[in-house]
């Protein structure tokens, strides 16, 4: 493994350099900085992060650091570099992999090499965590929560926007179906199986917002509740569905709501895993005649025993052309569904009006799926807790009069937003701006404190 991924890390500095040459004949330059130099940097900082996922950085994990990464640090200097990362692998997608995307759809449109940079620098990051996880021979849940949910979300971002496709080489599964899972120490399965409903409900009451969703929720347990209890009993019991649609626009929630009950339906006893898989179309679909087919099985064997979670599910179906194999996705999952019906469950999620005519599209989808639940956007007061959770956890505090600007912002944004309004990850990003903004305007500063260091200011947000 360690050749095979210092391999890797040649071919993907070899492609930078490539990419560089051939974009500066095209004049199609975003960075002044050489690739190479930027992609090594974000490979430390993701590296770093996924150390500090299970609370401490080991020795082993700073010699893996730099072996791979050609440095000669200490475990205080990733320390203190984690704190001054400027994006956060649990949240959001490496900057790099946004810009090699770009990059490689220019150099799609001017050569005939479609080897994705982005996918094959994917590869990097899946090999280089994958190794790193073993290394100290501790492989804990949450480095494996971590670790996942990052691979995971590069995969779908570089699958959604390339313009062309590209099968990314990486055996990989979501959470709790990870083969990682067999690692786990039995303490940490005993740490799982001991999550009670009642802790999984308060998790769920500990959500900012989605009052009615909790009420949906929480009215969908006691139904499944006191049906097990009657079939305990021996009195008759109607059919019912597990399935789930899931709409309202982005960033409302609806994958954590989703993640929650797969752990519900476990602990009900309805599953016997309760992990999620998430897909989109790109998952589902593939790009030749027979692809399609093994593509939807496949991924109904990794989601077995938990939820498959489809997000946009509506443009599985939004094309109806002769070469879309969307139509055959749907019909080989309502297939899979029912063969599955005992030990599955899937949440299809999305735009309200899109997911309605997703539904009238084949009428096998509105048999299945007839437990509806709206995620509402967030109101002002929403947002503004929401940018203080993402204060609180990273260990920044607002300026006095910080609070207030928010609250006004967020009541001019609620007003006038756009039906596509993104919700907590515009939240995200705004926070994730002000830190950018913050660190630009304190870099200089000669006299930094703790406190100083640590507030945000109305300065930073505007």
């Amino acid at each position: 493994m360690k050749d095979h991924i210092k391999e890797l890390i040649n071919i993907v500095y070899k492609m930078c350099d490539a990419y560089d040459d051939l974009l500066k004949l095209l004049e199609a330059n975003i960075i002044d900085d050489p690739l190479r130099e930027a992609l090594r940097l974000e490979l430390v900082m993701y590296i770093s992060h996924l150390s500090k996922s299970d609370g401490t950085i080991t020795q082993e994990e700073v010699d893996f650091l730099n072996v791979y990464l050609d440095n000669n640090f200490n475990a205080e200097f990733y320390e203190r570099f984690i704190k001054e990362v400027y994006f956060d692998i649990l949240t959001d997608v490496p900057p790099t992999i946004k810009l090699l995307v770009i990059y490689d759809n220019i150099v799609y449109k001017h050569t005939d090499n479609v080897k994705s940079l982005a996918g094959t620098t994917a590869q990097l990051f899946y090999y280089l965590g994958k190794e790193l996880l073993a290394c100290d021979n501790e492989i804990t849940h949450d480095e494996i929560c971590v670790f996942t949910s990052s691979i995971s979300r590069i995969i779908y971002y570089i699958n959604n926007n390339l313009d062309y496709w590209y099968d990314i080489d990486i055996d990989f599964c979501a959470e709790e179906n990870y083969s990682f899972e067999d690692e786990e120490s039995e303490d940490n399965q005993i740490i799982e199986r001991e999550q009670t409903l009642n802790q999984l409900l308060e998790e769920l009451d500990s959500l900012i917002g989605l009052k009615s969703v909790k009420n949906d929720v929480k009215s969908l347990i006691n139904l499944l509740q006191i049906r097990k209890i009657r079939e305990e009993k021996g009195l008759k019991t109607f059919p019912l569905s597990l399935h789930l649609v899931f709409y309202g626009n982005p960033g409302t929630g609806k994958t954590t709501v989703a993640r929650l009950l797969s752990r519900i339906y476990r602990e009900l006893g309805l599953l016997s895993k309760g992990h999620l898989v998430e897909v989109d179309r790109s998952g589902l679909v593939g790009g030749y005649v027979g692809q399609t087919a093994l593509k939807v099985k496949e991924t109904i064997n990794k989601a077995k025993g938990g939820v498959l979670f489809i997000d946009e599910a509506y443009s599985l179906t939004a094309n109806k052309g002769d070469s879309d194999y969307g139509i055959e996705a749907v019909e080989t999952l309502l297939k899979e569904m029912e063969d599955n019906r005992n030990d599955l469950v899937v949440i299809v999620a999305g735009y309200p009006k899109l997911m309605e005519e997703f539904l009238k599209s084949n009428p096998g989808l509105k048999s299945r799926f007839n437990k509806f639940i709206l995620f509402d956007d967030y109101n002002e007061e929403e947002l503004l807790a929401i940018f203080k959770k993402f204060c609180d956890d990273t260990g920044y505090s607002l300026a006095s009069n910080c609070e207030v600007f928010l609250k006004k912002y967020f009541i001019d944004i609620c007003s006038n937003k756009e039906e596509s309004f993104s919700n907590a990850r515009f939240v995200r990003n705004l926070f994730e701006k002000a830190v950018t903004k913050q660190a630009n305007r304190l870099v200089n500063n000669q006299n930094l404190t703790e406190e100083n260091i640590s507030i945000i200011t109305v300065d930073d947000i505007l």
